[in-house]
């Protein structure tokens, strides 16, 4: 008897290979060999890691487009993707309407592996640390 689900895997699989081009498998094949040091048999499990290798990056380029979509005023503090500020407004109907706040976003190398570091901008009111 099969195992379940086996056969969707290999659909999912087959289908994906059929939609890249032979130059894809054979440059990403060369690179898992270097990286790796030895040799991958099967194909499936080729693309698969090369997939899964390559998916940080395009992580960190997707969550910054996406924010930069949302509602958010987003300010990219260098030319790169890892550093950028986020202004943002208090919800309606709340006590913070008409509040505005600002934070600092800094998307480490390891992104998404390892946490982004985030600080406020502007300074925070504490009401039972600071006096009035």
């Amino acid at each position: 008897m099969a195992r379940r689900g086996s056969w969707k895997r290999r659909h999912q699989r087959k289908s994906l290979l059929e939609k890249m081009s032979p130059e894809k498998i054979v440059g990403w094949r060369r690179s898992l060999k270097n990286a790796r040091g030895s040799k991958i048999e099967n194909r499936h499990t080729r693309v698969i890691v090369v997939l899964k290798m390559s998916s940080p990056s395009k992580r960190r380029e997707m969550d910054v487009m996406k924010l930069m979509m949302s509602d958010y005023t987003v300010e990219m503090i260098n030319d790169g993707l890892s550093e950028f500020n986020v202004e943002f407004h208090g919800p309606k109907e709340s006590l913070y309407e008409g509040g505005v706040w600002k934070i600092r976003v800094e998307l480490p190398d390891a992104y998404p592996y390892k946490s982004p570091s985030v600080g406020f901008v502007n300074k925070i009111f504490h009401p039972n640390v600071d006096e009035l």
